[in-house]
């Protein structure tokens, strides 16, 4: 049953990277290009904006190594969380 976890997880990281790929290839055409990377690393995106005031770091390279991280953080979070529910009903 942690195949369904791997999956999912799996699924929403290949999401991530699109996510992020869309914001790099549409970043000198709209303002809003990165949306859908910040809602996909939700709680990690709001994150961001108080770690810019605090580390006085406002870069483009900054905001999108953090959003990854954050979605490598909701990757494992998934797969940790599925993996345990899984578990649980193979018993």
């Amino acid at each position: 049953m942690r195949k369904f976890a791997v999956m999912v997880s799996s699924l929403y990281l290949l999401a991530v990277v699109a996510a992020f790929v869309v914001m790099l290839i549409t970043a000198d055409d709209t303002p809003m290009s990165g949306i859908f990377l910040v809602m996909l690393t939700f709680p990690w995106s709001m994150v961001l904006t108080r770690a810019q005031d605090v580390l006085h770091v406002n870069s483009a390279g900054f905001n999108g190594l953090f959003l990854l991280a954050g979605g490598l953080v909701n990757g494992f979070i998934f797969y940790a969380v599925l993996s345990r529910i899984s578990s649980r009903f193979q018993r």
